[in-house]
């Protein structure tokens, strides 16, 4: 009877060794696995944004081009407008708009935002998180990231990425020009807004 129950003892034992011995492999290969589907995921993602970009591109820069014989208008108004292009900022704007319908999960976001839009653009208010990095990047002009994580024990955690939008001289020429700009006098290196 020793002898059988010493058996069993060294049997239960052996499996747990072997168990604890092969749970970091089952756990190596779980993360491993749950990594390529997320990759999967955000590469499918990304595929799924460029297709609509290119789609945008060809709609709203080279149909009106080719339309317009050529002749480029570059406006924040730009559908309205014979031979009309989007704006930089009215680009960055569409193409956020473009990747957050490619994100509808909301697990990855774009926003391009200042706190002097044109007076025809209809938007939200800054949050808190958008006025703190305007705020910060105006009182640093050398810093070209502001974040903030907000982890969750329960829930989803957030992390926020802004960079600055700053004023080279062709956005100066529009904007200190442009009758819905709500700012006139800006000034080269400026921060006009985050992304």
């Amino acid at each position: 009877v020793s002898q059988s129950r010493y058996r069993q003892q060294w049997l239960v034992m052996s499996s747990f060794v072997l168990a604890i011995l092969i749970l970091p492999l089952v756990v190596l290969m779980t993360l491993r696995e749950a990594a390529r589907v997320e990759m999967k995921k955000h590469a499918q993602k990304i595929s799924t944004a460029i297709t609509d970009l290119r789609r945008y591109y060809n709609d709203n820069v080279i149909a009106p081009l080719q339309q317009s014989g050529g002749k480029a208008v570059p406006s924040d108004d730009f559908r309205n407008v014979h031979g009309g292009i989007p704006i930089p900022a009215t680009f960055s704007i569409e193409i956020g708009k473009i990747f957050n319908q490619s994100h509808e999960d909301t697990s990855l976001g774009y926003a391009f935002v200042s706190d002097y839009p044109f007076t025809s653009r209809k938007r939200e208010p800054l949050d808190a998180f958008q006025q703190r990095a305007l705020e910060v990047f105006r009182s640093q002009p050398n810093l070209t990231v502001y974040e903030e994580s907000n982890p969750r024990l329960l829930g989803q955690s957030t992390h926020r990425y802004a960079t600055p939008v700053v004023m080279a001289q062709a956005c100066i020429n529009c904007h200190n020009t442009h009758p819905n700009s709500t700012k006139r006098d800006w000034k080269l290196g400026d921060i006009r807004g985050i992304q």
